[in-house]
């Protein structure tokens, strides 16, 4: 029933309260209700096969976030006995963090923290499936800085990378939480913006616009940058990523 029988550790400092605490109280009395549903599966499996291997779960103690990995076996004490189980909690934290680096390094820009194409096509994935079934617009613009190759041979490469850190940093302050930027490469962005009809997505890029204008302060240099925006509108533009981005990016060439 997942009560506390004994313990051993060696790590105090992981214990979610002290020994004398939960020993005699079950898993849902001393652990948050998420952690203690994924321990309570794992006791249950390992109840019906005998073991169980691979279930993780957070906990949040003092400040810092840790993840475990849970072992579970079978504990023979007897016939006619409620069943027992010996259950290893291991520290992931590093593990886990290596693996989310490892994620972030796939999905995301190295240069300005933004999502890149791999990130972006999952996204429009899941916002298309959502707009579909709540018979809702989307959006999604192409976003090009202006002889943005003059930049580079004229200021050098650092300024172009100090120009595209600032623009990212500048777009995602004027999105909502819903929507999503992302770099595919060189000085090209892509929006995706759930619910937005034509007139509030001809807004958006006027904001857009405007942000660019009021950042102008390049390499301790005041200069005049400018950008292109593309605008397809899901249904009436197409209805899945790849003709909707490649419209996008054609209505941004022809602006």
């Amino acid at each position: 029933d997942g009560r506390y029988l004994d313990y051993h550790t060696s790590r105090d400092d992981l214990l979610a309260a002290p020994a004398e605490v939960f020993i005699g109280k079950t898993v849902s009395e001393v652990v948050p209700p998420d952690a203690a549903n994924i321990c309570m599966a794992a006791i249950e499996e390992a109840n019906r096969t005998g073991r169980s291997q691979g279930h993780q779960y957070s906990l949040k103690i003092g400040d810092n976030v840790y993840w475990f990995e849970l072992s579970v076996a079978g504990k023979h004490i007897g016939d006619g006995l409620k069943p027992h189980f010996i259950v290893l909690c291991r520290d992931i934290s590093e593990r886990k963090a290596h693996e989310m680096h490892i994620r972030k390094m796939a999905q995301f820009d190295t240069l300005t923290q933004l999502p890149n194409r791999a990130y972006l096509v999952d996204r429009v994935t899941q916002t298309l499936s959502f707009v579909q079934r709540n018979q809702q617009s989307m959006a999604v613009m192409f976003v090009d800085i202006d002889h943005f190759k003059k930049i580079n041979d004229t200021l050098g490469h650092q300024a172009g990378d100090e120009l595209l850190i600032k623009l990212a940093q500048q777009f995602k302050s004027v999105i909502r939480d819903e929507d999503t930027v992302a770099r595919l490469g060189g000085d090209e962005f892509v929006f995706v913006f759930p619910g937005l009809n034509e007139k509030k997505a001809a807004q958006v890029a006027q904001k857009l616009l405007g942000v660019v204008e009021a950042s102008n302060a390049l390499a301790h240099l005041e200069v005049l940058i400018t950008i292109s925006v593309g605008i397809a509108l899901y249904p009436v533009d197409g209805e899945d990523f790849d003709v909707l981005t490649r419209k996008a990016d054609a209505a941004m060439y022809r602006a």
